[in-house]
């Protein structure tokens, strides 16, 4: 690059005259070095997707100037969908004035927590019979997917129930609840209050 020269002076310049310097001096300007860094992740609780939130350092922070508009575009993507402490791919981009700069990429991986999603077990109803002497009782459950289970885990529910009382009259239903699958990712809570459903009279006719 060229220099423009101001000059100037002081003293007793009255016993010189004086020639400023015509030629104007060059000097290489060389490019800005700056390595990225305090890219860090936000724990999320699990969706089962690689989706993350990223918290990002200001362009000033990281020492660039502030006439080069400067754009710093991050995202980043989970390496591993499941609960636990996982790592997170960075893809970094820039934008304004880089040839300034020689830009390294942060090359630390950030990591974050995946928070088990926590699921309560409701909806489950008990059927109407008519009195048989057992304490049989036939479940309407909801889906999977309505109670906010992930496809991806394949989870199974095997819910059973037994009348608490086994005569005529509505009787509360006493359950059963476990699960398959990748129950790992959740925390889950069995339904607490217990269905009901009427047991009603046997009809019989004396002949």
């Amino acid at each position: 690059k060229t220099v423009i020269l101001s000059q100037s002076y002081s003293g007793t310049t009255s016993n010189y005259t004086i020639t400023d310097q015509s030629a104007s001096p060059t000097v290489n300007i060389t490019a800005k070095p700056i390595t990225i860094s305090g890219i860090t992740a936000t724990t999320k609780a699990y969706d089962g997707t690689s989706s993350v939130t990223l918290s990002k350092p200001t362009v000033s922070s990281l020492g660039f100037v502030a006439r080069d508009n400067i754009t710093i575009t991050t995202t980043g993507a989970f390496d591993v969908v499941d609960v636990g402490t996982q790592t997170v791919t960075l893809t970094q981009s820039y934008g304004g004035t880089t040839s300034n700069y020689t830009i390294t990429d942060q090359s630390t991986k950030p990591s974050a927590v995946i928070s088990a999603k926590a699921i309560t077990i409701s909806g489950i109803t008990a059927t109407g019979k008519t009195y048989d002497g057992t304490n049989s009782v036939t479940l309407s459950k909801p889906t999977v997917s309505s109670l906010g289970f992930i496809t991806r885990d394949n989870i199974i529910i095997e819910t059973t129930g037994t009348f608490d009382v086994v005569d005529v009259g509505t009787q509360s239903v006493t359950l059963a609840q476990s699960y398959s699958g990748t129950t790992s990712n959740y925390t889950i809570t069995d339904q607490a209050t217990k269905p009901t459903a009427a047991i009603s009279a046997k009809a019989i006719t004396v002949f």
